[in-house]
């Protein structure tokens, strides 16, 4: 972070009652940027977001995890970003997923404020490390990161930060973001579905449907890369049943933008046809013939040369 080409800033630091050698480490740096919070009692990462902030000067605001890493130019590109886009209230990046025993993998997230907000009723549509917003605009928010939504507090303050301003995500990789057994994403998960659910149960409500406990966990699941049982091509026909099913509610409420809604299921729908397309000719039939994948040729013949390397 202090060796970002833009130099205005500063570089606040919550020490939320750390055990290790951190203190010690943030009180050796010689930069007048670094401004140290320490707490006195564990306050858990809503509220050491939400202090940070409060104690913050900037005009923007930007999220940073200390086992990530910053690429130098982030924080320039961001401010480049909002200040050239005034409409856009908070924008992310994309992302290289990193690790122990982990080969290096770009994330690219949706790109386009009316795809990012479509993408957020299936799943998350921003890093939350990677994310800058306007200062202004995270205190339209009532209690700004919510307890009640731990685990996916982040997932819960975009969806509501849309009701407000829009979002986007900026087309570069500018953060490296760390993948470990620690991380409340392999650690949490049963806790981040069940929270993500509600959230999610709140987006598909904007569409004038109202999910089953079944259902709701059905989408998340699979638009998580996951899926709910083993019998992969009735569960193919289940998710295309589905997803044609919120994009004919989306066309009557008029809730997101439908070719954005449209372009969103479409990409849920090729990445579970890519994961099961082990399974060979019934997975490329299912996907030609389905509605969701008219005149997408391009998944179609990515498809089709995964098909043909297993062959060889």
């Amino acid at each position: 972070m202090l060796g970002q080409t833009f130099h205005d800033f500063e570089l606040i630091i919550i020490d939320d009652c750390s055990d290790d050698d951190s203190l010690a480490i943030i009180e050796s740096f010689d930069d007048h940027r670094v401004r140290l919070l320490k707490s006195s009692e564990r306050l858990g990462i809503c509220k050491a977001l939400n202090l940070g902030i409060e104690n913050s000067r900037g005009s923007f605001l930007a999220r940073m995890d200390a086992d990530d890493i910053c690429h130098p130019r982030r924080l320039e590109r961001q401010v480049r970003f909002l200040n050239r886009h005034t409409k856009i209230g908070f924008c992310g990046t994309w992302v290289r997923r990193f690790g122990k025993d982990q080969i290096p993998q770009l994330y690219r997230l949706p790109v386009g404020e009316s795809r990012v907000r479509a993408y957020a009723a299936f799943e998350n549509p921003m890093v939350h490390s990677s994310v800058m917003f306007r200062r202004e605009v995270f205190d339209s928010m009532p209690n700004g990161y919510r307890h009640d939504f731990i685990n996916a507090e982040d997932y819960d303050l975009w969806t509501r930060l849309f009701e407000v301003t829009k979002g986007d995500n900026l087309a570069e990789v500018l953060l490296d973001y760390r993948v470990h057994a620690q991380s409340v994403t392999m650690q949490k998960t049963e806790a981040m579905d069940q929270v993500a659910c509600r959230i999610l149960e709140r987006e598909l409500g904007r569409l004038g449907v109202e999910p089953t406990e079944a259902e709701l966990k059905f989408h998340r699941l699979w638009s998580t890369g996951r899926l709910a049982s083993e019998d992969y091509l009735q569960e193919m026909k289940s998710i295309e049943r589905w997803l044609i099913r919120l994009n004919e509610a989306n066309k009557r409420s008029k809730a997101f933008d439908t070719a954005a809604f449209l372009w969103a299921s479409r990409e849920i729908w090729f990445g579970l046809c890519y994961r099961i397309q082990a399974l060979g000719h019934p997975v490329l039939k299912r996907f030609f013939q389905s509605p969701l994948s008219r005149g997408d040729l391009k998944s179609g013949a990515i498809l089709m040369a995964a098909k043909a390397k297993r062959m060889l």
